[in-house]
Formats: C-alpha cells, sequence, structure tokens
C-alpha cells in the first residue's frame, strides 16, 4: 500500500527533483537567491513606470527563483546556515522593494491616504519575521515559531493578483493594499500571541 505523503514531505520530493535539474546550470543556491533580488528590482523599475502587468511578471519569476535557491542547495547538500540567512534577507528586500514601486504610481486613497497603508503593510510584514526571529533569540521556542495565517507565499500571491488586476482596475489594487495591510498586522498580533503560548508550554 502507497505512503500517504504530507505536504512537507511532498514539497520536500518535489524540491530534491528540481534541484536535480537545476543543479546542471551550475548557479549555486546563493546565485538564485541574488537573481531573485535583481529581477525584483527589474519588477519595481517597470511598476514606477506604471506597468504593473510586466512588473508583476518579473515579480512572480523572482518569487519562483526564490524556491530554486533551496531546491539547488537541498540536490547539493550545500544548505548553509549563511545561505538561509541570506534568503532570508532578501525575501524582506524583495517584498519591501515592491511597496515601496506601489507608492510612485497613481492609486486611489481608502478612507486614509494610500501611502498610509502601504506603510501599514511593510510594518506588518516585517513585524511577522521579527516576531518569528526575536522568539527565537529570546528562547520562547527551541525551532522556528510555526502556524499562524497569511505568511509570506501567501502575500505574495495575492499582491501579484492585485498587480495584474490594478493595472485595469486601479481601486481593486488599492482595496488588496488596505486589506493586506490589516490581514498582515493581525497575522503579526496572531505570531506573537502562539509565541507566548509556546513559552508557556515550555514550562
Amino acid at each position: 500500500m502507497a505512503k500517504n505523503l504530507t505536504k512537507k514531505e511532498k514539497f520536500n520530493d518535489f524540491s530534491l527533483k528540481l534541484g536535480d535539474v537545476l543543479k546542471k546550470l551550475g548557479i549555486s543556491p546563493n546565485g538564485w537567491t541574488f537573481i531573485s533580488l535583481i529581477l525584483a528590482i527589474v519588477a519595481v523599475i517597470f511598476i514606477i513606470k506604471n506597468n504593473l502587468i510586466v512588473g508583476a511578471i518579473f515579480f512572480l519569476i523572482s518569487i519562483i527563483l526564490d524556491i530554486f535557491d533551496g531546491a539547488v542547495a537541498r540536490a547539493t547538500n550545500k544548505t548553509t546556515k549563511f545561505g538561509g540567512f541570506f534568503d532570508t534577507v532578501v525575501d524582506r528586500y524583495v517584498e519591501s522593494l515592491i511597496f515601496f514601486s506601489l507608492l510612485f504610481i497613481s492609486l486611489p486613497n481608502l478612507f486614509l491616504p494610500i501611502y498610509v497603508w502601504l506603510f501599514i503593510l511593510l510594518f506588518g510584514s516585517l513585524m511577522t519575521t521579527y516576531i518569528k526571529a526575536a522568539a527565537r533569540e529570546k528562547g520562547l521556542v527551541n525551532e522556528d515559531l510555526r502556524g499562524g495565517f497569511l505568511g509570506r507565499s501567501e502575500r505574495t500571491v495575492i499582491l501579484f493578483i492585485g498587480l495584474v488586476i490594478g493595472n485595469f482596475f486601479p481601486i481593486v489594487l488599492s482595496w488588496i493594499i488596505f486589506i493586506l495591510a490589516i490581514l498582515v498586522n493581525l497575522a503579526a498580533i496572531q505570531r506573537f500571541f502562539l509565541a507566548r503560548k509556546q513559552s508557556s508550554l515550555r514550562k
């Protein structure tokens, strides 16, 4: 009888197969991470020029390449602490750059100026990462904080969809920014209480 694999096991299996293919290109894991950052900068240029669809495409490719680095690292047994650190830093830069680029396009305001919601969105996205890192650093959890909703992958997919639709209907992108700004801060608060809960279970 075939073994029922968990989602994590299925992803790891897919990642190893992908890494076996990509390693033939001779690009290091950190090289893939750096390329994803360059493509994000290209996406920013197109978004600033108000070409949201092309910008969204480069943004999506950047996110896809972010998967490649881990796949190649596993396939070549080159997983390192610095590689994980570099990947996390680049992830934050990519997301922040996209938020920054949206300041330069004309979007309808919702209740508050749109730049306020972009700041709240950026703040919340950074806090979700910081809370996770702080919980580990301060010894509240032994491993990375697990659980919670609206992770980076979900945010990037929603933002990609918003960029594509926003090219035709800017008000939709404004609403997506507004909703993400609220949800990502709720996610940060949720992580805070998850860290507190997991800490109390260790006592």
